[in-house]
């Protein structure tokens, strides 16, 4: 997965960065670890991404959240790589803390509630 958080200088705005610390204290321990889950750059086998997207079960946000999750249950490897964004525009996010905060949270519980299941370990399917 890509890590924007090893470049040289922040990648993303203020205000981004402090809901990402904040949003961070909410995701599940197993996932803790990784410092970027949320920068969208993943590159997987074939096997193992349609082994996670066909398990998938939250489709907004936090999804990727979800797919590294059941990558640490399943003890699938998850390399890390340095990345870092090209700046040519400056906009906005698509997600808000305003707008999507209630979302979020919802979707997380029910990574959480899923998790608290067993759906993600392949194993017990």
């Amino acid at each position: 997965i890509g890590d924007r958080t090893q470049a040289i200088g922040r990648q993303y705005s203020t205000y981004r960065y402090f809901f990402n610390r904040v949003f961070r204290f909410f995701i599940p321990k197993q996932v803790r670890e990784i410092p970027d889950t949320q920068s969208g750059m993943k590159i997987f086998k074939r096997e193992i991404a349609q082994k996670l997207f066909s398990n998938i079960k939250t489709l907004r946000w936090v999804f990727d959240l979800e797919l590294l999750l059941m990558a640490k249950i399943n003890n699938i490897g998850i390399d890390m790589i340095p990345v870092e964004l090209e700046k040519k525009v400056e906009t906005k996010s698509g997600v808000s803390f305003k707008k999507h905060s209630k979302e979020i949270l919802k979707d997380l519980l029910k990574i959480y509630w899923y998790e608290k299941k067993g759906l993600y370990n392949f194993e017990k399917k």
